[in-house]
């Protein structure tokens, strides 16, 4: 998995998200609660998870 660094709410505040998918034809494949699921694109897995 690779983590994904996103900003909270102040600049020296920061969260690692740890992001695992795959891209698929019709989208992408995130990993939810153990089980995968199928998003428009990698951005709204992101906005998802996090």
């Amino acid at each position: 998995m690779l983590p994904s660094i996103q900003k909270t709410k102040t600049d020296s505040e920061q969260e690692v998200i740890f992001m695992k998918g795959y891209h698929v034809e019709s989208g992408y494949m995130g990993l939810v609660d153990e089980e995968y699921m199928l998003f428009a694109s990698e951005e709204d897995y992101l906005d998802y998870v996090s």
